[in-house]
């Protein structure tokens, strides 16, 4: 096997081992939709108060995210992705011992959200060092992880909460988190990366190899000293995004998307409830939203890759398309029809997860990824802070989920009509960029 090559040999194998990952650890918030509606009754609270965890879960999961590639400077990629699931597994564990909703809070959703976030980022980046032609394919593979966990947890969650009670589950869903460390030991930084750090190595242990051990404590300092210094060029470099047009219409778009789509998992199982519907039924309907959600994740990366359609034209049928179904997923209250719009939306939202990172290798230098996303998530953890409010005021105040889904819809349309002017920015990009270039070749 090749394991210096990009988009064959190990690259192949990173992408299952990030397939793997998503499904015994970066899922769990996915299937918080079942959880929700248990915690409800659980600990006797409003749903206001019973979505902080999976809020709090959400925006630390987005800090994860964000931080992941300053930390990624600091330590290697194994390391942090096996430190990553070991703060998931004690976050989710420890949840055991939750008997009210701020410790759950602090747990299930601080503790256990940011591990997860360190999982994704960590993951986002490295199958992007490993991936150039293939690289929607592979982000497909990545993601579709988190839509195989979310066809698989919320039935075993909702037999698990049954048996052995809310804070049983947290115990057993644990030992599945462990079941991520075998695929996180396989990690390993890019082909590139690493020639970059034997380098390093090599330079600094030259000079140790020729003196004494007065040497090795300069050595020692110097290489702490470098890391920081990487850290700072780093953040240096976070603020380079902001000069890219591109950047705000990726951002803002799928900002949008992503808020819609965490606080549809949130309270889907809840408004089936609403409807009457079982919530060992509801957790089926999850399913089939997650079965179809994994199917875009796999397809949307072929029609892509093999160019029969563009980034553009995939992001404005995809946004249109899933702005209507949110629209109309009030008039839809029997079983039948909630299942055919959960297939619809969840290949839909598997499509534009997807393209969410794509776009942002494709519009941005590689070099600006963890910058675009450590920013971009950062913002959705501002937006996520509106989720409790917005569902304490939609469901406790005015009974329904209808409004909030009418609010998604436009949301999606919006994002529609935002990538109609893709042309606008990114002409007005490549002339920020010419007149960049044109300045530094003066200097």
């Amino acid at each position: 096997m090749e394991l210096n090559s990009v988009d064959k040999g190990w690259a192949w194998v990173i992408a299952c081992a990030c397939f793997w990952t998503q499904l015994t650890i970066g899922g769990i918030l996915f299937s918080s939709g079942v959880i929700f509606s248990s915690v409800v009754n659980t600990f006797y609270v409003s749903r206001l108060e019973a979505s902080w965890p999976f809020t709090i879960g959400n925006i630390f999961a987005f800090i994860g995210v964000s931080i992941s590639g300053l930390l990624l400077k600091l330590l290697s990629i194994r390391v942090q992705v096996v430190s990553s699931c070991l703060i998931c597994f004690f976050g989710i564990a420890f949840s055991y011992f939750s008997k009210d909703i701020y410790s759950l809070s602090i747990l299930y959703g601080a503790l256990n959200g940011f591990g997860e976030g360190l999982v994704n980022g960590s993951s986002i980046i490295l199958i992007s060092q490993y991936f150039n032609k293939y690289r929607t394919i592979a982000t497909g593979i990545l993601f579709a992880g988190l839509s195989a966990s979310c066809m698989i947890l919320p039935p075993l969650i909702t037999y698990l909460i049954e048996e052995y009670g809310i804070n049983g589950c947290f115990l057993l869903l644990s030992g599945i988190v462990l079941n991520g460390l075998p695929a996180a030991l396989l990690y390993r930084s890019a082909p590139n990366i690493e020639k970059d750090t034997d380098d390093e190595k090599i330079e600094s242990t030259s000079i140790d190899s020729r003196t004494s051990d007065q040497f090795s404590l300069v050595t020692k300092e110097t290489e702490k000293s470098s890391k920081i210094r990487n850290v700072i060029d780093e953040l240096k470099q976070w603020r380079q995004v902001f000069r890219y047009p591109m950047y705000y219409l990726i951002t803002i778009s799928f900002g949008l998307f992503c808020f819609c789509y965490y606080s549809y998992l949130i309270i889907i199982v809840d408004y089936e409830l609403d409807h009457g519907i079982e919530e060992e039924t509801s957790a089926f309907l999850i399913t089939i939203f997650a079965a179809f959600d994994l199917l875009g994740r796999l397809t949307i990366g072929w029609f892509i890759d093999f160019k029969f359609f563009t980034l553009r034209t995939v992001s404005i049928i995809m946004f249109l398309v899933l702005g209507i179904l949110y629209i109309t997923l009030p008039f839809c209250v029997d079983f039948l029809s909630l299942c055919f719009s959960a297939a619809f939306s969840g290949y839909v939202d598997g499509c534009i997860f997807t393209n969410w990172i794509v776009c942002f290798t494709e519009y941005l230098p590689l070099s600006n990824l963890p910058g675009a996303l450590g920013t971009g998530a950062l913002l959705l953890g501002v937006i996520s802070l509106s989720l409790p409010f917005l569902i304490g005021f939609y469901r406790d105040v005015y009974q329904s989920y209808d409004l909030l889904f009418y609010t998604f819809g436009v949301m999606q349309c919006s994002c529609a009509v935002f990538w109609i002017f893709e042309p606008f920015f990114l002409k007005l990009q490549n002339k920020i960029t010419n007149k960049a270039a044109e300045l530094n070749g003066r200097k």
